[in-house]
């Protein structure tokens, strides 16, 4: 209870100090928009923290649509255009100190960076990203006010890291092969990476030691029981987390910037606009630029202040802001999560002439090529035009590539594959669209079953609702499994209405080709859960009031396949 009496009383004194630089300390309603300073505060603005939730803001009374919330210079924002310019708050040997750091890690960045990312598997932390980390360390020692108003180090160990460390029992368990953790880990990596072979040389390149604890080891990190390496990793790790989870994009490409107070407001994904109630503005006031938080919509007393994130995706929400609330998973287009598609092995060329085929079309031709290269991701954004273009349409490039490499290893005949090495030309003729969505199918199938364990839905819903009280985390874990697996179960949904082939999950009347059942029954988890039979989204469903035989994951849907086709075959159920 401490630590959150502290993190309250330093965002109060973060605003007793902003209101005395700008002489602002009236909170009078009464004023005019336009008559408030460069710092304000709406007296009906409350920062409120717990324990359990960290901070929110909130409206103390009623607050009108178009009200201005909060406003503060821009000169404040925690960004290297700041330090640079040597704006108010940074004395100038702060700014000696901090340019010539950042000069160093620029340089040692260009030096090291081909040979980092060029001998990894993953690319090397952002260097903005990594500059401005140093810059929050270097605040972090000096006890700039707005470092106050963070989370603190024990906030992170016990709220954030549990959700973004790779190595938690619970995001293998219930992540594996998605992803969400296959990003996670790039991400705990590269990160790494940047510290070993970029920050820490550029540090200990300092003629003391003593130096180095004095400028960028906060007191916090100052543990004599463990080496100064592992303080510094320890200091770096946290303050990458806080450009991690409180930066927005700065005005210059790829230089992310922290806005002191407004970036204690949560947000959720652009999709989900009914709770979006209020929006980040530009300003100017009294000739300084400003950005300023303004009410959206009519705000009832008590209710949060949220944001918009951008559209971004359930994954998203847990790899940068370690959340995942249920109105993430609840949304149609929020839930849209992100794919990894990876090629199994067995599905390479079956003989001499098909693998000579991969190589002129620059496809992987040996298993081992495959389980190393062949793997890309289906953004959010792709199901979309994939299921409202006809066939061979609407197609990802990926995707694309992948239709074209199924056609030749497993599909194609053996004059057709001749045909294709000859003329360059792909041509399968002898293809049906049927044989095309089928191998998609199994594809998809075996990525769910065999590659992730996504598929394991009976137990690990139960070890969810019996541990969900002794670990705080294992439910946001989940809701980002549930995401990650009704992405999978409505692109399957689209690839059997591609290609003509029943949905077995979405439609209770499917009869799938005897010849082709082995591969086309949906994977056990889909089959228990069903899906909208218009979308094939798992989330949410209601049955049909009438026959209690198909699913809806809404009343468009609804309408839609009723004009389709259900009005002529929906029956009453019979009675049990």
């Amino acid at each position: 209870m401490a630590s959150t009496v502290t993190r309250q009383e330093g965002i109060q004194s973060l605003i007793d100090f902003y209101q005395q630089t700008y002489n602002n300390k009236t909170n009078d309603k009464t004023k005019k928009t336009n008559e408030l300073g460069a710092f304000y505060v709406n007296p009906a603005v409350s920062f409120v923290s717990s324990p359990e939730n960290g901070v929110s803001v909130c409206a103390t009374q009623a607050i009108p649509n178009g009200t201005v919330l909060l406003r503060i210079p821009q000169q404040e924002r925690v960004s290297l255009t700041n330090i640079a310019n040597a704006n108010a708050n940074h004395n100038q040997d702060a700014v000696s100190n901090t340019q010539e750091l950042i000069m160093q890690v620029l340089k040692a960045l260009r030096t090291q960076y081909n040979a980092v990312a060029g001998g990894s598997n993953h690319s090397v932390y952002p260097h903005g990203d990594i500059l401005l980390a140093m810059v929050i360390l270097h605040d972090l020692v000096d006890q700039k006010p707005y470092t106050q108003a963070w989370p603190s180090p024990e906030d992170f160990q016990n709220q954030y890291y549990p959700l973004w460390d790779p190595s938690n029992p619970n995001l293998q368990t219930l992540l594996k092969g998605t992803f969400t953790l296959h990003t996670l880990e790039g991400y705990w990596n590269s990160i790494r990476c940047a510290f070993d072979l970029i920050v820490l040389p550029v540090l200990l390149n300092k003629e003391e030691q003593q130096d180095i604890v004095h400028q960028f080891l906060p007191p916090a990190f100052q543990d004599e029981n463990k080496t100064l390496q592992d303080n510094l990793w320890d200091a770096f790790l946290y303050a990458s987390s806080l450009v991690r989870s409180r930066s927005h994009e700065g005005s210059t490409p790829e230089e992310p910037e922290i806005i002191p107070l407004v970036d204690l407001i949560n947000g959720l994904p652009s999709f989900c606009l009914p709770y979006i109630n209020v929006h980040i503005r530009n300003c100017q006031a009294g000739g300084i630029p400003c950005t300023q938080v303004v009410a959206t919509h009519d705000i009832a007393p008590n209710q949060e202040f949220i944001i918009s994130y951008g559209d971004i995706h359930a994954s998203s929400c847990l790899i940068r802001y370690a959340y995942c609330p249920q109105r993430v998973v609840h949304h149609p287009l929020a839930s849209l999560d992100v794919l990894m598609i990876r090629v199994s092995k067995t599905l390479a060329p079956r003989d001499s002439l098909r693998a000579k085929a991969c190589r002129i079309l620059q496809f992987p031709s040996t298993p081992e090529d495959i389980e190393r290269d062949f793997m890309f991701h289906l953004g959010h954004d792709a199901l979309g035009p994939y299921m409202r273009s006809p066939m061979f349409q609407g197609e990802t490039e990926q995707l694309k590539s992948l239709r074209q490499f199924l056609m030749v290893c497993h599909l194609m005949n053996d004059e057709e594959v001749q045909l294709n090495i000859e003329t360059g030309r792909l041509r399968g003729n002898s293809v049906t669209q049927e044989q095309i969505g089928n191998v998609h199918l199994a594809l998809f199938d075996r990525l769910m079953t065999e590659f992730t364990s996504l598929d394991d839905d009976t137990t690990t819903t139960a070890t969810i609702s019996a541990n969900k009280d002794d670990d705080p985390h294992i439910q946001t874990i989940h809701n980002v499994r549930i995401c990650q697996r009704d992405t999978m179960a409505r692109w399957r949904h689209a690839i059997c209405r591609r290609y003509n082939i029943p949905s077995q999950h979405a439609d209770p009347n499917a009869t799938a080709n005897p010849l082709l059942q082995p591969h086309t029954r949906a994977p056990q988890c889909l089959l228990e859960t069903r899906g909208c039979r218009v979308c094939g989204r798992t989330i949410r469903l209601k049955a049909c009031t009438k026959c209690k035989a198909v699913k809806y994951c809404g009343r468009v849907h609804q309408i839609e396949d009723w004009k389709r086709q259900h009005r002529q075959e929906c029956r009453p159920a019979l009675a049990d």
